[in-house]
């Protein structure tokens, strides 16, 4: 096991763990880009400068395209964050690793890629099913980055054009989610994708008297 890959495995996932248990928006884009910089670091040997470069890129891109987006948001970008908490989450997080720890001698690659890309899984799907357009994007991102680190854990370190498409990919889930966030909050007021108010009324609606149904009278003979 090597310590300075343990350490970078570490910051990965507190990362991520602060992307999916926030309730507000800005810290969980902070956590998401932290975990999307330091993910490629997860493999032996690192990638060459140009790759790092892409992805600290697509990265920063992808943060500042979400932060703009959310900051159009009432209440500060309230998002539907992980109601167990972030210690609950951690705790997902952690047995993940271990396992993944495990089975991570199966592959060419290193067990800590294994154990990152694992854990990173766990903690992205709950995301994508809470209603929240910032959280989707979240839990997508950090599964796309999870796949890519399960894959060096399996098979070596990903090479210079997996690297290129890799932040191509998370620089257009990026703008893709910002562009949800943006509709959603013009839609509906808030980031959740769809109203979960009783009665179906969305803010813009409220104070709009309902127009009456028209209709022809009948006539006589």
């Amino acid at each position: 096991m090597s310590p300075a890959l343990a350490v970078i495995g570490i910051a990965v996932l507190a990362g991520a763990v602060v992307a999916v248990a926030a309730h507000e928006g800005r810290p969980a884009i902070l956590g998401l880009v932290l975990a999307l910089i330091a993910a490629p670091l997860v493999a032996a040997p690192l990638p060459a400068a140009l790759p790092l470069t892409a992805r600290l890129v697509a990265a920063i891109l992808a943060g500042y395209l979400l932060w703009i987006a959310v900051r159009a948001a009432p209440a500060h970008g309230r998002t539907r964050g992980s109601r167990l908490g972030w210690p609950v989450e951690a705790l997902v997080a952690a047995a993940a690793a271990v396992v993944g720890f495990g089975l991570g001698g199966a592959g060419a690659g290193n067990p800590e890629a294994m154990s990152v890309g694992l854990a990173l899984t766990a903690l992205a799907l709950p995301p994508l099913v809470r209603g929240d357009a910032l959280q989707v994007g979240v839990g997508t991102a950090l599964l796309i980055t999870a796949v890519e680190v399960l894959r060096v854990g399996l098979a070596g370190p990903a090479s210079a054009l997996e690297h290129l498409v890799s932040s191509a990919l998370l620089a257009a889930i990026g703008a893709a989610v910002a562009l949800l966030v943006d509709a959603s909050i013009a839609t509906g007021g808030s980031l959740e994708v769809a109203d979960r108010r009783p009665g179906g009324a969305r803010p813009v609606d409220e104070g709009i008297e309902p127009t009456r149904p028209w209709y022809r009278p009948r006539l006589r003979r």
